[in-house]
This record gives C-alpha cells, sequence and structure tokens, in this order.
C-alpha cells in the first residue's frame, strides 16, 4: 500500500500537467480551426461579390447591345417597333440598379439620368406616330442613345476594374 501512495501524488501531480497541456493544444486547434473557417467564409463572400459582378456586367453589356439595336432602328425608321423597346430598355435599367446595392450613388444616378433620357425620347417618338411623322431631328435621338450607352460603358469598366482587383 505504501508502494501505491508514495506515486499516487507523483502521478496526480504528472496527470494534470498532462491534462493542462492536452487542454492548451486543444484550445489551439480550436483557435486555428475558427481562423480557417473565418477565412473561408471571407474567401467565399468575396466569390460571390465577384460573381455578381461578372452578373452585372452581362446584364450592362446585354443593355448596351439593346442601345445599339435601337440606334439601327432609329436609322432605318422602325418607328412603330421602338416604344416597347424603350420601355424595355428601361425596365431593364431600373431592375439592375435595384439588383446591384455595390453601385455608387453616381453609378445609380447616372442609370436613373439614362432611363429618363430613354423615356424623353420614347415621349418624342410615341408624339411623332401619334402624328403620323417621322421624329424630328433622327439623328439627333442616336447622339443621345450613343452618349447613354457611353455611360453606362463607363460603369461597366469601373464594375469590371471591381472585379479585377482595382479601384473603380
Amino acid at each position: 500500500m505504501e508502494f501505491f501512495r508514495a506515486w499516487a501524488d507523483p502521478a496526480s501531480v504528472l496527470g494534470f500537467l498532462v491534462s493542462l497541456v492536452g487542454f492548451f493544444i486543444t484550445i489551439v486547434i480550436v483557435l486555428r480551426s475558427k481562423s480557417a473557417a473565418e477565412k473561408t467564409g471571407a474567401a467565399v463572400a468575396e466569390v460571390r461579390q465577384k460573381l455578381a459582378l461578372q452578373t452585372a456586367v452581362f446584364a450592362l453589356n446585354r443593355v448596351l447591345a439593346d442601345v445599339d439595336e435601337l440606334k439601327a432602328l432609329h436609322r432605318a425608321s422602325s418607328w412603330e417597333v421602338l416604344p416597347p423597346r424603350y420601355s424595355s430598355l428601361r425596365r431593364q435599367l431600373a431592375a439592375f440598379k435595384g439588383t446591384y446595392p455595390d453601385l455608387t450613388r453616381k453609378q445609380k444616378t447616372t442609370i436613373q439620368g439614362i432611363i429618363a433620357q430613354f423615356s424623353e425620347i420614347e415621349s418624342i417618338v410615341e408624339e411623332s406616330l401619334a402624328s403620323k411623322q417621322a421624329p424630328p431631328d433622327p439623328p439627333s435621338l442616336n447622339r443621345i442613345a450613343s452618349e447613354q450607352g457611353d455611360k453606362l460603358n463607363d460603369i461597366v469598366i469601373a464594375i469590371q476594374k471591381t472585379i479585377g482587383g482595382g479601384k473603380a
């Protein structure tokens, strides 16, 4: 019995020390796991944001193609088919503006201005259709459409810079 008592206290102390070391190692491993999980979460958020921005670029490029088509229809004097296309373009831009919260205030204001310009062009064409005449100064309609397309293209470029890691 004396033999066990002589070793019991040192064994208890040794067991306590081993437990402390094990507990410390466990804490370190848990902290590393937490850090790795946070880094993974941040990486996933970054990938999601870049995918959303790429989708935004795709959507704006589609709108730019629609603007080019509108200009071709102006040149062809296809006035009857234009009003629904202006309306569609405005809806696309309004949806885009509401869908992408990362747009700057200036970009949102620019998009709102573009919507207003195409609304004005639509009014001009609608009035001309009602009076059964061609719109006055069709080349100016294309000039306005081109200017608005250039503004949209500037937004596309800014978003692409954001995707590439540059500053917009």
